[in-house]
């Protein structure tokens, strides 16, 4: 049996350009990586700010329709500590039936809601509903 001896060119590591394209290889990667994480940051980060407009406008929608009195109004722009921006309208419809009689004490309540989402523009969500209030005068 022969001993196998080992010469230095067989232990020779890696050539310098074969370090150097996987370097390069793994930052064009690594680069690709993170803009698509930033793009899903961003995404998200919206997504949340859409959630939280929804939500705070079904919250004053329900708040303002359990009401039993209803009157015509409009509030301006009120600002909350997580920055969300809403605004209220309440008119007085005039819908007639199908025997031509007026429909009394019905009305249409608007929600708007907005918030700035970073540095980015301004995200404005708007809702309405109708309700029927026999109570009011």
């Amino acid at each position: 049996m022969k001993a196998s001896t080992l010469k230095s060119e067989d232990l020779a590591g890696f050539a310098l350009l074969e370090v150097l394209l996987a370097l390069a290889l793994f930052s064009i990667v690594a680069v690709s990586m993170s803009e698509v994480l930033d793009q899903v940051s961003r995404a998200s980060l919206s997504l949340r700010t859409e959630s939280e407009l929804y939500r705070k406008i079904e919250n004053v929608l329900s708040l303002e329709a359990g009401q039993g009195l209803m009157q015509e109004r409009e509030s301006d722009w009120s600002e909350d500590e997580s920055g969300v921006q809403t605004k209220l309208v309440v008119r007085r419809l005039s819908l007639h039936g199908a025997d031509g009689r007026l429909l009394e004490h019905l009305f249409q309540i608007e929600a708007e809601a907005r918030k700035k989402i970073g540095t980015g523009p301004m995200l404005f969500r708007k809702m309405e509903t109708r309700v029927y209030a026999p109570k009011t005068f």
